[in-house]
């Protein structure tokens, strides 16, 4: 629709002999309603978007914490970190290094509790 209201204001600006100035008014309207719709609907589709990156990002939570386990070599699980943050997008890399810090949260309190149970 865009293309052909283009059309016909190129037809028009070339010397058409007739107006279409009035034609074109409702036409030129909808569309400029057409966009300011579209506009107005970016911000609720991107928080979409990111949700479910966070959403997708939070099920990496279990094979995350089973990666960091002491059965792990040590430089198998810094490996498995380095790939985990830089293949990360930059809409999952905050909900990454969130994921990390809760892990590391989760074995610290671990750890805090055998060492109290002994």
């Amino acid at each position: 629709m865009q293309f052909s209201l283009h059309k016909a204001q190129a037809m028009q600006e070339s010397g058409l002999k007739f107006c279409l100035s009035r034609e074109l008014e409702p036409v030129l309207q909808l569309l400029s309603s057409w966009k300011t719709l579209e506009l107005e609907s970016w911000p609720g589709l991107l928080d979409q978007v990111m949700d479910q990156y966070e959403s997708n990002a939070g099920k990496l939570w279990f094979p995350l914490y089973s990666v960091l386990q002491p059965s792990s070599s040590d430089q198998s699980v810094v490996q498995s970190l380095e790939d985990f943050i830089h293949t990360s997008s930059i809409e999952e890399y905050r909900k990454h290094l969130q994921l990390l810090f809760a892990v590391l949260g989760q074995n610290h309190i671990g750890a805090s509790l055998k060492e109290n149970s002994w």
